[in-house]
């Protein structure tokens, strides 16, 4: 007997921001820099803390490489997670509202791509075609929780996306 019962196994509305440790990183990167920046300062300025700990014994003066490394650093972690933070809210804004399409049937032509380390799949469902990495900055759906989901040729789901993004996935059971 075929069950009509499904079960949602990835919606974007319910899984919350997903990279925000970039963000956090990003803070606690730039924070922590400046914080390793002042101690080296104050020990360089103290002539017997000298001996213990001067990373830059040679000179009396920062490096300008440190700097320009905790700089790059804080932005760039915080540009990527604020690239992702505003990803999320736009897709989950866009399933929430019921702007996004919605598709029901039956897997076909399931196919995964291995690479070195990494996976591609992809699939069509009635003619509508899906694929995803497992890795990379993404908070559409991409099946690389530690409970996989097994997908392959034959299984019924139903899918609700928006530009080939996977925002919620259903699966029958």
């Amino acid at each position: 007997m075929i069950s009509n019962e499904y079960v949602t196994v990835f919606d974007l509305s319910q899984t919350g921001f997903v990279y925000g440790e970039l963000l956090f990183n990003g803070l606690v990167f730039g924070l922590g820099g400046w914080f390793v920046l002042l101690v080296v300062k104050v020990i360089q300025s103290r002539p017997g803390l000298e001996r213990v700990f001067n990373p830059f014994r040679s000179s009396k003066k920062m490096p300008k490489w440190v700097i320009y490394l905790i700089v790059a650093g804080t932005i760039i972690l915080t540009i990527l997670g604020s690239i992702s933070y505003f990803q999320n809210q736009h897709l989950s804004k866009i399933l929430r509202s019921g702007h996004a399409s919605y598709v029901a049937g039956e897997i076909q032509n399931y196919t995964e791509t291995r690479y070195r380390t990494h996976r591609r799949e992809s699939f069509t469902v009635n003619g509508i075609y899906f694929t995803y990495p497992d890795f990379g900055l993404q908070e559409n759906f991409n099946n690389t929780f530690s409970d996989r989901i097994p997908l392959e040729n034959g299984t019924f789901v139903k899918v609700w996306y928006y530009e080939g993004q996977i925002l919620k996935l259903m699966v029958r059971r």
